[in-house]
């Protein structure tokens, strides 16, 4: 079944269309009707949907301004415009948007259903198209040289040395230096249980497929590159001249490639992003950034994009190569996977005790990694209360060593102690975000540029990671609370002051008063007026 987003201010109208046709029969699902664009763009916040019927001639947030901004983000969506306008510039906007179909109300149920069941096959013959193996494998042929572009693969795995990069550089085929550097890691969470009766367990080709659906994304974006990376990533690496708007136009770009992948293989993604960097030696940084951010997987879930600056504290984190099973506790210790750090640290016991290594080479090993879990752990504290030391009793009981797997038991309740804390220190944090954007939409409820962008970047994270803390914690949307709280303010004001209803508009962070009487309608059931007089 294919997902119906459904805006129409007229109920009538709307119930109409929902009721009267056999969605079900023709393949389509309504998951959501509402009466207008900010409604959506609310619903749209949270889900994806394969089809938009709207009108385009709506109050406030038209059906054209819906779909400018639903396009910023996903171009897969298909859209049907209703509206009793038959002006030449409408559809000249819409052909423009990549509008499906453009039909005058008032329209019949039977037209409606032949509509939808052409608007289903197309919607099929897409998702079959990328799905063709055939094609997919002819153009892994052509392409395969273009593909192994390894100079760049080498340079952000950090295997050519600094002096040389210049001139690597020099020898690309394409204008690839710039003054503003971001890179984006996707990667498949289960390959081993996807699709398998689809790919017959080729993830090699699976992988491919992922990188065409980036090329078709992205080839309007000259100033990318897309790399196959090992264990089927894709790395893609973003360039700019100007930094103004680029990282959140990178930002979107890779939520639309995992948000396609996603809707056309059914695939559980992650994917990872850098923070902007501005030389290009700095590369491989960006890529070790991305893969970290990949991590927290199991904290922010699936088929969203990542920033680690989001989840993870700045800290001065060491970046010397660990050991195989250190590096996997330390990463455990991160996202707070304590049954995954119990397995590597008894990996890690395990080997110690393999090797047959003297006393005391065990004890400085063992003291090593206490040593280098608690500085990861500091690194990541927000508080300087929350720091630990080195426990004088476990060192004791190192340098008077007597049973390994007892002394093994001991790092262990020390380390899921450490793993609480940080997540009980994260799940704080994301509180005191939620307390700072209320006591930042208190003091700036007044502004009519108040929105989910503006207060994003005072917090400092990306619109979707606020947006998210904000719903979880509040369970509301931004949006939602922020009208609420104007609502509340002009019913404060209706009632203890004269003042007009366009004065009490503006005061609340309204430029237009009709839009004001209409959403005070909407959220209390009396005009402004009406409520006065009460």
């Amino acid at each position: 079944m294919y997902s119906v987003l459904i805006v129409e201010d007229e109920t009538p109208v709307r119930k109409a269309m929902v009721a009267n046709v056999d969605w079900e029969a023709i393949g389509f699902k309504v998951v959501c009707d509402v009466e207008d664009g900010q409604e959506a763009l609310d619903y749209l916040e949270e889900y994806q949907v394969d089809l938009i019927l709207t009108d385009i001639y709506m109050p406030f947030i038209d059906g054209l301004e819906l779909v400018r901004r639903v396009r910023r983000t996903n171009k897969y969506c298909k859209v049907i415009f209703l509206t009793g306008h038959n002006e030449f510039d409408y559809a000249k906007e819409a052909i423009e948007l990549e509008v499906s179909q453009y039909l005058l109300k008032p329209i019949t149920k039977n037209e409606l259903t032949k509509v939808l069941m052409k608007m289903k096959k197309i919607i099929d013959e897409d998702i079959q198209a990328k799905r063709n193996l055939s094609r997919l494998e002819l153009e892994y042929e052509k392409r395969l040289v273009f593909l192994r572009d390894k100079l760049i693969y080498d340079m952000i795995a950090g295997l050519i040395p600094e002096s040389r990069i210049e001139q690597s550089y020099n020898n690309l085929s394409c204008t690839f230096k710039s003054d503003f550097y971001r890179v984006g890691v996707i990667e498949v969470v289960t390959k081993e249980s996807v699709m398998k009766s689809i790919w017959s367990d080729d993830y090699s080709l699976l992988q491919f497929a992922m990188f065409n659906i980036c090329k078709e994304i992205l080839e309007v974006e000259e100033k990318t590159r897309i790399l196959l990376g090992e264990q089927g990533k894709i790395i893609i690496i973003f360039i700019a001249d100007n930094e103004t708007g680029f990282t959140r136009h990178t930002y979107e770009l890779l939520s639309e490639v995992i948000n396609t992948i996603h809707h056309i293989y059914d695939l559980p993604l992650t994917a990872g992003m850098s923070q902007v960097y501005t030389a290009l030696y700095d590369l491989k940084y960006a890529y070790k950034e991305a893969l970290m951010a990949i991590e927290y997987n199991v904290l922010e879930g699936y088929n969203r994009v990542i920033v680690k600056s989001d989840i993870e504290p700045n800290s001065l984190m060491n970046k010397e190569k660990l050991d195989e099973y250190l590096e996997k506790i330390l990463s455990a210790l991160k996202v707070g996977q304590e049954d995954v750090m119990s397995d590597y640290l008894k990996l890690y016991f395990g080997q110690v005790k393999f090797e047959k290594y003297g006393l005391n080479n065990i004890k400085t090993l063992i003291l090593s990694l206490i040593s280098k879990v608690l500085d990861t752990y500091n690194q990541m504290c927000i508080r300087e209360n929350m720091k630990e030391v080195l426990d004088f009793k476990l060192v004791e009981e190192i340098y008077g060593l007597e049973d390994f797997k007892v002394l093994e038991n001991s790092i262990l309740v020390v380390f899921n102690k450490l793993c609480k804390n940080l997540h009980n220190s994260r799940e704080n944090e994301k509180q005191q975000i939620v307390v700072q954007a209320l006591q930042f939409i208190d003091t700036n409820y007044s502004d009519s540029g108040l929105d989910l962008n503006k207060i994003s970047e005072e917090l400092n994270m990306s619109t979707s990671y606020f947006s998210r803390i904000f719903k979880k914690e509040r369970g509301q949307t931004f949006i939602e609370y922020l009208t609420e709280y104007r609502i509340e303010k002009a019913k404060e004001l209706l009632k203890a002051s004269d003042m007009k209803v366009y004065e009490i508009s503006e005061q609340v962070g309204y430029e237009d008063a009709h839009y004001f009487s209409y959403n005070f309608r909407k959220n209390v059931g009396k005009t402004p007026l009406q409520f006065r007089k009460v």
